[in-house]
């Protein structure tokens, strides 16, 4: 093996490990209203976590962000479910796999409701909120 070869393996073992790491960590919060700095002094983050969790419940259900955010929605629930706009075209409906992921960058303000449609009945639904200034509220 040549030592090039066995550095390029390292470096790329390493990126992975920093990239599994950093994914891992989300910006959301507890669901209970709180902030989460990312040291730009308003509370925003460039990418929010919401959970389809197997409760038939997104935690949180409700998320304030400034334009130009990214909400990503994790299903590790077990549980198929859907993310699905509430009276508006922001995004199409989304299914989410157990496993997979949804992302969309919110570029307007404004009030995006969305739901769950296999669990909408039992109460499986959120609300994005866009605006300037936001506190990043989760």
């Amino acid at each position: 093996m040549h030592r090039g070869d066995e550095m390029t393996r390292r470096s790329a073992a390493v990126a992975a490990v920093l990239a599994f790491g950093l994914g891992g960590f989300t910006a959301c919060g507890s669901g209970d209203g709180g902030t989460s700095p990312n040291g730009n002094g308003n509370g925003a983050s460039d990418v929010v976590e919401v959970q389809a969790m197997g409760d038939l419940t997104f935690s949180p259900p409700d998320v304030t962000i400034e334009p130009g955010t990214t909400v990503r929605w994790v299903n590790e629930s077990g549980i198929f479910h859907t993310v699905t706009p509430d009276g508006h075209t922001e995004w199409a409906s989304a299914d989410l796999s157990d496993g997979t992921t949804f992302e969309h960058t919110f570029n307007t303000e404004g009030t995006f409701p969305y739901y769950c449609e296999p669990h909408v009945g039992q109460g499986m639904t959120g609300t994005i909120t866009v605006e300037s200034g936001g506190t990043g509220t989760y």
